[in-house]
């Protein structure tokens, strides 16, 4: 299993937590959303080649397609990762072309 945040980090934290304690439904993370219902982090989840995404509450989006990318400039990074790129290197490309995608990429080991 692979796991990946997007948005404000601090909530991030909360949701890699969350999973590390079971993904139970009762105790998803509060403060995922603003008071507008503009969600502040994303979690994505892949696990047996079906990607799991979690706006704001604890049931999830499921994705069976081969990439995924969320965001401004995910339409890049999906059009970088079919023609071969590997998901750093799709960020940094969208980021070359979409404005609000950039500050660098981190990537950590599973």
């Amino acid at each position: 299993m692979q796991v990946a945040v997007s948005g404000q980090l601090s909530l991030g934290i909360k949701l890699i937590e969350w999973v590390r304690n079971g993904r139970d439904l009762d105790s998803f993370p509060e403060g995922i959303e603003d008071d507008e219902g503009i969600i502040l982090a994303y979690l994505v989840i892949i696990d047996r080649k079906v990607i799991y995404l979690y706006e704001g509450t604890p049931i999830p989006i499921i994705f069976e397609d081969r990439y995924f990318a969320s965001g401004s400039g995910s339409n890049f990074a999906l059009a970088a990762m079919e023609a071969g790129k590997t998901a750093e290197e799709a960020v940094l490309i969208a980021s070359k072309y979409d404005v609000y995608t950039g500050m660098g990429v981190d990537v950590l080991p599973c």
